[in-house]
């Protein structure tokens, strides 16, 4: 029961999360990347005989610099632990599971949230860059995550659809980006946030973009080729890709320039809350929602809406 060691217990629980549950990018680099620190630490012993206080311990231990790791840190690290111990209870390669006694850190919830109403017309109706107006609507209006406005390729536009196919989305799947629908939805039952005419410009503003940089590997022009850490550490597998936190560089260096103090600051991440809020408001069923936003779950998308503004929203009606 207990004999299976640390060292095959993480091999076995990352093959599973690769090859079953589909799990790359920064997600498995994590994984692998604390699951590698911690079996190293504690050495070549019966995964079953880790205790909690050992945990603990090593989630306290110094970082480089000496310093100790900061709560989301330590309840990130927690939380993999438990994952990878859960399955290996649920598989029976364990009696035990030593982190149900490990104290997790409070942290302070920073998760990103939508864009208010007057947020999101003060940001759409300013003095866009064309290239930024595209990239940022992916975001706001289909829900594109950072890495995949960074990674999609102009070649992948069917312009006469409003469409991107052939893009390879977190966790593998490869649903199409109906971005199209997804701005007219919007826009047809939230004509104070863009009206029709207005899904018509950007539209045709993604078609200009497209159409001049076809052909290119990447579509946005901002970019210079990620390190190899960086491509190590989100699975980008062609070295011309782009740094996904260019992304962020460039939405900071345009709230600048439009005016924006830092208090109304947002990161891309809030666009994708956006994007979900604004089509639940709009009658998108979750499960269509849930494919929208390319979630193997609906209690994932449902995790976007719970709390948020979607939430303050339907309490007003």
């Amino acid at each position: 029961m207990n004999q299976i060691t640390l060292a095959e217990a993480a091999d076995t629980y990352l093959s599973w999360m690769r090859d079953v549950r589909k799990v790359q990018g920064a997600t498995s680099y994590r994984y692998g990347k604390t699951l590698t620190a911690f079996t190293e630490s504690m050495g070549d012993r019966p995964a079953g005989d880790v205790t909690a206080p050992e945990i603990e311990a090593w989630m306290n231990r110094p970082r480089v610099g000496g310093k100790v790791g900061s709560n989301g840190t330590q309840r990130l690290e927690r939380a993999i632990l438990a994952s990878m111990y859960a399955y290996l209870l649920k598989n029976d390669l364990v009696g035990r599971d030593p982190t149900l006694l490990v104290g997790v850190p409070k942290v302070r919830n920073v998760q990103s949230k939508a864009l208010s109403d007057e947020q999101f017309v003060q940001f759409w109706n300013a003095e866009l860059h064309l290239d930024e107006r595209v990239m940022f609507g992916l975001g706001l209006f289909a829900g594109l995550r950072r890495g995949e406005i960074m990674s999609v390729t102009p070649n992948s536009f069917d312009l006469s659809r409003h469409r991107i196919d052939f893009m390879v989305r977190k966790g593998g799947s490869q649903f199409g980006v109906e971005y199209g629908s997804a701005v007219y939805a919007i826009a047809t039952r939230l004509p104070h946030l863009i009206t029709p005419e207005g899904a018509d410009v950007w539209l045709g503003q993604v078609a200009d973009l497209v159409t001049y940089r076809r052909d290119e590997k990447v579509l946005t022009p901002w970019d210079l080729p990620a390190s190899l850490s960086v491509r190590e550490r989100y699975s980008l597998t062609d070295e011309w890709l782009p740094d996904p936190v260019v992304l962020n560089k460039r939405l900071t260096k345009c709230l600048r320039r439009i005016g924006w103090d830092r208090s109304q600051m947002f990161h891309p991440h809030a666009l994708r809350h956006t994007a979900a809020t604004n089509l639940a408001r709009a009658g998108v069923p979750l499960d269509v929602l849930a494919d929208v936003l390319s979630h193997a779950s609906t209690d994932t998308t449902r995790r976007y809406l719970k709390g948020g503004r979607l939430g303050e929203w339907l309490g007003s009606l």
